[in-house]
């Protein structure tokens, strides 16, 4: 089921009704859309339990702290968890609280993370709290990441096939030698507007990650390399 730029009164759209009665729905989409706010957002992760896909990308005022502790307390079924563009809750919510105390790591099925353009996860502590033995796909970006935080996610994501950094100015050749040994089924790396990335590693990397297959690198918002090695 999915809503995609919908401006609707909720009485028309009805997502009461969704979270009540769709309770074995696996998969929902509510993607860059103000259909639903906090109390709804709750309420959907209270009711539909069976949910293993959950796309919340740039839902604006929806995907809060409390939000996200029920997510998390309910939808433990979870396999794809995209939260893409939101801004309203921080690291406590992923790590847990006294107030929320429903952590990010309740969700061990989960295998694809979407934490692109979430600027506030800008630092190692949001790192530490990723630990998913069976997560396959990540992505997140825009923060001052250091070479002991990509080590502290390579160790504790060891399954990871595909990952997606964006906007880590300090992200340098240290941090992708921990990457390239710590990852060794990685497929997919593209590493966007990092500015202390250049080209010349790329023949480190596909040496040392022998089923990596597509390679993408840019320094610079208008300087972009795409590689695909055979």
């Amino acid at each position: 089921l999915a809503f995609f730029n919908f401006y609707l009164p909720k009485t028309i759209a009805g997502m009461h009704i969704i979270s009540n009665c769709c309770q074995y729905l696996k998969k929902l989409i509510l993607s860059y859309t103000r259909l639903v706010e906090e109390d709804e957002l709750c309420n959907i992760a209270s009711n539909l339990v069976n949910l293993e896909v959950l796309v919340l990308q740039y839902c604006k005022n929806a995907v809060t702290n409390r939000a996200l502790a029920a997510i998390f307390k309910h939808l433990t079924r979870l396999r794809e968890l995209d939260l893409s563009g939101n801004n309203d809750f921080d690291v406590n919510a992923l790590r847990g609280s006294a107030v929320n105390p429903f952590p990010i790591q309740r969700l061990q099925r989960l295998e694809k993370l979407n934490l692109k353009s979430c600027q506030q996860l800008s630092n190692d502590e949001f790192l530490a709290t990723l630990k998913f033995p069976f997560l396959r796909s990540l992505s997140f970006g825009r923060g001052i990441y250091t070479d002991s935080g990509i080590q502290t996610l390579v160790t504790q994501c060891p399954l990871l096939e595909e990952l997606i950094i964006t906007y880590c100015p300090t992200l340098g050749r240290s941090a992708l030698f921990c990457i390239a040994k710590a990852l060794p089924r990685l497929r997919v790396l593209h590493l966007l507007h990092c500015a202390q990335v250049d080209k010349s590693v790329r023949l480190i990397l596909y040496g040392e990650c022998p089923l990596l297959t597509d390679l993408e690198i840019s320094e610079k918002r208008s300087k972009m390399q795409t590689y695909f090695h055979q």
